[in-house]
């Protein structure tokens, strides 16, 4: 080890010594800099979505905006993955009326998800 850091050492005092900026990142983490070189941090890649900003939740609120305890709706898939419906109208549920005011079951036969709200 001390090998490698006197060899990565030793580069560095020559590019100091030409006048050089620089950051060198080691494999083990360690950051060397020099100069007013601006170093960009990566930019952190969003997640991208399957159908657009909310076109999910603009498909199943209607089906479920006015339902009071006790009610039960079948919300079909349309063109969306029944998981990520299910998905989605599980968070908007608690959203709306908080953890375990509803219970949601995916139905393969009827391409739907089931969604009842207890209270």
């Amino acid at each position: 080890m001390n090998l490698k850091i006197r060899t990565i050492e030793s580069a560095l005092e020559v590019l100091r010594n030409l006048g050089c900026a620089y950051a060198v990142k080691t494999a083990d983490k360690q950051i060397y800099e020099h100069g007013t070189l601006f170093v960009e941090q990566p930019a952190r890649q969003k997640r991208g979505t399957k159908y657009g900003y909310g076109a999910i939740k603009r498909y199943y609120l209607p089906f479920i905006e006015n339902m009071a305890p006790g009610d039960y709706v079948e919300v079909p898939t349309g063109s969306f993955d029944i998981i990520d419906l299910q998905a989605g109208l599980s968070a908007c549920c608690v959203k709306i009326w908080g953890t375990g005011s509803t219970t949601t079951s995916i139905n393969r036969e009827k391409q739907a998800v089931e969604v009842l709200r207890v209270r």
